[in-house]
């Protein structure tokens, strides 16, 4: 027989493996679709982060795009403005 606490415990690890699977389904899904709208853009487009905010929160959009630049798909530009 199984006790109590045990059934929790396995609980709470069938949760966390489905939970951990739609969070890399989740996460994944956002990258290859901020990977498309990068594909489908005309040659010099300047992307900012607020054009991916509909998908994820900005930190996650900047992880992303930071990848896309180690990947050499996209280049990362400084943009200095100087206000008088």
């Amino acid at each position: 027989m199984v006790s109590k606490k045990q059934v929790e415990k396995m609980s709470r690890k069938l949760y966390n493996n489905r939970d951990k699977k739609e969070l890399y389904f989740m996460t994944n899904s956002i990258y290859t679709e901020i990977k498309k709208r990068i594909k489908l853009a005309e040659s010099g487009t300047v992307f900012l982060t607020s054009d991916f905010t509909d998908l994820a929160t900005t930190t996650t959009v900047r992880k992303y795009l930071g990848r896309q630049v180690e990947e050499k798909n996209i280049r990362r530009i400084i943009l200095l403005i100087r206000i008088l």
